[in-house]
């Protein structure tokens, strides 16, 4: 992959941790103090390599198959991942 991988994250974070992120990937945050609806999140993630999402982001089979193959990591800022379909994560 050329230059920085996209990753979207889905609220504003601390900003130690996004500069760690920044330093990384090239990243969108999402300017809300609430989740993206899901239509949004979709369009957000077009052409991304990665997600931080929090526990009020649902992350689904469906999710997963809109975006494509191009995401490749799934993070959670958040106590568990009741959010996330982990089977549709892995196959």
């Amino acid at each position: 992959m050329a230059g920085k991988p996209r990753v979207f994250v889905a609220r504003k974070i601390p900003a130690a941790g996004l500069q760690r992120l920044q330093a990384a990937a090239e990243i969108t945050v999402w300017p809300g103090a609430m989740a993206p609806p899901p239509e949004a999140l979709l369009a957000q993630l077009a052409g991304c390599a990665g997600l931080l999402s929090l526990f009020t982001d649902r992350v689904d089979g469906a999710l997963l198959d809109a975006v494509g193959p191009q995401l490749r990591v799934v993070s959670q800022m958040a106590v568990g991942v009741d959010n996330i379909d982990l089977d549709a994560c892995t196959t």
